[in-house]
């Protein structure tokens, strides 16, 4: 891992172990790579702060939990974040169906 000062960010670049350790995971790794690859494609090129903020969401909304209940939630975990911008991240979690009771995302496992 690098530290790009020009960026103001991290780099990280596969080990001298990594093409050994995609031998002994390839078959984790064939199983959960679409789901990896939609992730990526979902959240890719976002921030630290845009994920920070959607990985808040995620963790602490509740099946049938009401929207006011999870922007005051978040907002109390997060006050540097407005609940315009938490419910507005709410939003676009709910139409990628990554929340909701009958979301069709599902946990890897």
């Amino acid at each position: 891992m690098n530290y790009d000062w020009g960026f103001a960010g991290y780099e990280i670049r596969p080990g001298p172990a990594s093409t050994e350790l995609r031998g002994r995971a390839a078959a984790f790794l064939e199983e959960i790579g679409p789901k990896l690859d939609e992730l990526v494609a979902d959240f890719g090129g976002y921030t630290a702060k845009d994920l920070e903020l959607r990985s808040t969401i995620v963790y602490l909304s509740k099946p049938g939990q009401a929207r006011a209940d999870l922007i005051n939630r978040v907002h109390g975990v997060k006050p540097h974040f407005s609940p315009t911008q938490i419910d507005s991240a709410i939003t676009e979690l709910e139409n990628k169906q990554y929340l909701g009771e009958f979301s069709t995302k599902t946990a890897m496992s």
